[in-house]
Order: C-alpha cells, then structure tokens, then sequence
C-alpha cells in the first residue's frame, strides 16, 4: 500500500549535509505534516543531482558513513518507523530525491 503524502511536493525532498529523518524531509518539502495513516515500512528512494547516504535503524549516517545511494540510482529501503528511523545526509551539498513511501502487508 502506498501511503499518501501530504502534497505532491512532498514526493521531492531536498537532503542536505545534516542528518535529517525522512519525516522531517517530507513535511518541509510538502509543507504540511504527514498523517501517517498506515505504518510505513519501506521507502522507494531516488537522487536526482548527487550522492545520499543512509541509515535506517536510528543511528545517524554522516557523509561518509551509512548506505551509500548513488545519483539517479533507485533504492528501495525496508524497515520498521522508515518515517522517524531512516535518517538520510547528503555526501555533498544539497541534493533533490524523488521519494515514495508505504508499507508492505
């Protein structure tokens, strides 16, 4: 199932070098929060303009440590809270990532 995301804006996040979850990512981009209505487990992830890193067990990636997604590559990431646990970063810069996000029943 997809979950809806609170604007169309929200599907095109914007990862700086600071350590940032996929929550906030989403409501700054959207401009409004995210009413989860379905627990989100997995995240479709793609970088358009750089590399990301991630993590998404809670701890906090850095720029040259975490799960490497390179530029235009499509990822899909699993995982329990993906909304508060996946913390994404840039490797440089700020970097545009087309997201989508659901869960997996």
């Amino acid at each position: 199932m997809i979950q809806k995301l609170p604007a169309a804006a929200g599907s095109k996040i914007s990862i700086t070098t600071t350590a940032t979850s996929l929550r906030s990512l989403i409501n700054t981009a959207a401009g409004s929060a995210i009413a989860e209505v379905i627990p989100v487990n997995f995240l479709i992830i793609t970088p358009e303009d750089g590399n990301i890193r991630y993590l998404s067990d809670g701890n906090t990636p850095t720029t040259t440590v975490g799960v490497l997604v390179n530029n235009s590559e499509m990822r899909i990431i699993t995982g329990d809270n993906m909304l508060d646990k996946c913390l994404l970063i840039s490797t440089s810069g700020t970097v545009a990532a087309s997201v989508q996000i659901g869960s997996i029943i």
